[in-house]
């Protein structure tokens, strides 16, 4: 999972002060922008509940305001922080992490917290329409799609969901959404023009999305 911090901008409180997020990204896409203290104090619970003895040391909080030099300094410190915190497999693969981002998701996206009804596609081109919430992960939005299409639960990680863009050839691949995103809103945050929908689709081996790769499960309900 690349993590990558490219940029920092200005941000205004409720009381109408200043201060300073760091806008992350992960896999190459937008995913959340984050005060210094928010991450200092997710790096304080991660070393409450896992080794981080391997992990990039985290930028180390300052009294004083800091300089453009440090502050460009603590961007590139906290990116390698949070890279290496993703490329950890336990810390990866744990519910905290997965939270954390989601969390961060919602904070950043100015999308309120309500039910909302989502069309997932299929590779056919037909779809369904499932209930959940905003910030439903999308793990949670998967096991709805499967239970709604019908599918024996027990294949519910043979799949994934994508979003896909329309273009010029019809539908095409955008990317594999993952389990730290709420699926609603990283739709709602690329679909400006009505262009992307979400698509439910095998998973290969390697964890590309595909219609192969794997022997296991029946595929007629996706429509291949």
């Amino acid at each position: 999972m690349l993590v990558q911090i490219p940029s920092i901008s200005d941000a205004v409180d409720d009381r109408g002060r200043l201060y300073k997020v760091f806008n992350i990204y992960i896999g190459g896409h937008y995913h959340c922008s984050l005060r210094y203290s928010h991450l200092l104090h997710f790096s304080q619970e991660l070393g409450r509940n896992f080794d981080t003895s391997g992990l990039d040391e985290f930028p180390t909080k300052r009294v004083f305001s800091l300089t453009a030099a440090q502050l460009d300094e603590r961007r590139a410190g906290l990116e390698r922080y949070l890279h290496s915190v993703c490329q950890d497999r336990v810390i990866q693969q744990s519910d905290m992490l997965k939270e954390f981002l989601v969390a961060a998701q919602k904070a950043s996206s100015g999308v309120t917290d309500e039910d909302v009804s989502m069309e997932i596609f299929l590779i056919n081109g037909n779809s369904v329409t499932i209930s959940g919430q905003s910030f439903s992960r999308s793990d949670e939005v998967l096991e709805r799609a499967v239970v709604k299409i019908g599918a024996d639960p027990s294949l519910t990680y043979y799949f994934s969901l994508f979003l896909e863009e329309e273009t010029g050839d019809g539908w095409t691949l955008y990317r594999h959404l993952q389990d730290h995103e709420a699926p609603f809103v990283s739709l709602k945050t690329v679909n400006s023009n009505g262009s992307f929908r979400i698509t439910v689709r095998m998973r290969s081996v390697r964890g590309v999305a595909g219609g192969c790769g794997l022997n296991a499960p029946p595929t007629q309900f996706l429509g291949a």
